[in-house]
């Protein structure tokens, strides 16, 4: 069993959906600091974002946050030695749901007991791009073009994802796709998704996606207006995708124009291609008892 991380500190991200209230801000650090952990902003700067975070002295970080906020620490951490913790203070709280976390309260038990799981980690390099990480989920086309029209409902909390799917029009084009080094296929689609958790948002779309099992899993939006909104009402109304699935451990992709790319709360604009990998167990997590 790995010994769990004894010097610990909390970074928070002051724009994150359920931390702009001060009083939300101030309980999270009390809470810390009753168990010895002090809390900074998260550093807006990448640069300054690494030196703080992967500090030598530095065994455990609190991400205090969403998703967005996740994969800016765990771009920053020292994965050979360091450990994560998240707090779910963002829309999404994917990772965190993931994680039995999904709640300030379990997120606390789940580091005072100070269990520990391994996740894998998607690693992301965008048109010849140094490679990025993202722990939850990469699209293109659709669900990234609703995480930008989400952002007019940002007050509705995760429920604003909902209301700009079934608002929102994604025009379908014809993507080359490898899967694993095969050779490449033409998929006529609105979007791609790759997960790493169970979870996007509230939804837990494919129930049977697993986090530690060395593969991501790779789903497509089917394109046409009514296919389209009937995939987004089914979500909304089941909770679950419908769509076929399949495991793979490296994707590369070639759009027929620029696309919008989402990793894990951000988007990236005009992306004409990518490549996807895994890279198995590279995150050592603190968990709650049911992940």
């Amino acid at each position: 069993m790995e010994k769990p991380a004894g010097r610990w500190i909390g970074f928070l991200n002051p724009g994150a959906q359920r931390l702009k209230r001060a009083a939300a801000r101030a309980g999270l650090i009390r809470a810390l600091a009753r168990r010895g952990i002090k809390t900074l902003e998260l550093p807006p700067d990448p640069a300054a974002r690494t030196a703080a975070i992967g500090a030598p002295d530095i065994d455990g970080v609190v991400v205090c946050g969403g998703d967005g906020s996740v994969a800016a620490a765990v771009n920053a951490l020292d994965l050979d030695r360091q450990t994560l913790a998240v707090t779910p203070f963002g829309r999404g709280n994917c990772v965190a749901r993931d994680l039995d976390c999904g709640t300030f309260a379990r997120a606390l038990r789940a580091l005072d007991a100070q269990r520990l799981k391994r996740i894998d980690l998607i690693e992301i390099a965008i048109d010849g791009a140094p490679p990025v990480l993202a722990a939850n989920a990469v699209a293109c086309g659709r669900l990234a073009d609703v995480v930008v029209n989400a952002t007019r409902f940002r007050a509705l909390g995760d429920l604003g994802y909902t209301l700009a799917g079934l608002l929102s029009r994604t025009e379908a084009q014809t993507y080359r796709v490898s899967i694993d080094g095969g050779p490449p296929q033409e998929w006529r689609v609105s979007g791609i998704l790759v997960q790493n958790t169970r979870f996007l948002g509230r939804y837990e779309p494919y129930p049977g996606v697993a986090s530690n099992d060395g593969a991501f899993d790779v789903s497509t939006q089917p394109p046409g207006l009514l296919a389209e909104k009937g995939h987004e009402l089914r979500l909304a109304l089941t909770g679950r995708f419908g769509m076929p699935v399949q495991q793979a451990r490296r994707v590369e992709v070639e759009a027929s124009w620029p696309v919008s790319l989402y990793l894990d709360g951000e988007v990236v604009p005009a992306v004409e291609r990518f490549a996807i990998s895994v890279r198995p167990g590279a995150l050592r997590c603190i968990a709650g008892a049911r992940a």
